[in-house]
């Protein structure tokens, strides 16, 4: 974290991030073992738990605003 370096002007250490010059946004180099990770987790759920179901209908659902990972605020569920 930077200080002040005088009573009147504050300069940061930290820089801003950048795009790399071909616009490219940054994609996480783990995504695709998290996908899997979550295929298999759920597979697993689904087979322990066959009569798994949503409790509510899927239109009742609401997202979690304003956030970089997607997902939903509940997730309600019966067996």
């Amino acid at each position: 974290m930077s200080r002040p370096n005088s009573g009147s002007r504050f300069i940061s250490a930290i820089r801003p991030r950048s795009r790399p010059p071909n616009g490219v946004v940054h994609q996480c180099l783990g995504q695709n073992l998290a996908r899997l990770e979550l295929e298999i987790i759920l597979a697993a759920l689904f087979d322990r738990i066959p009569t798994l179901r949503l409790a509510v209908p899927v239109d009742r659902l609401t997202l979690r605003p304003g956030t970089t990972i997607q997902g939903v605020n509940e997730l309600p569920v019966t067996w």
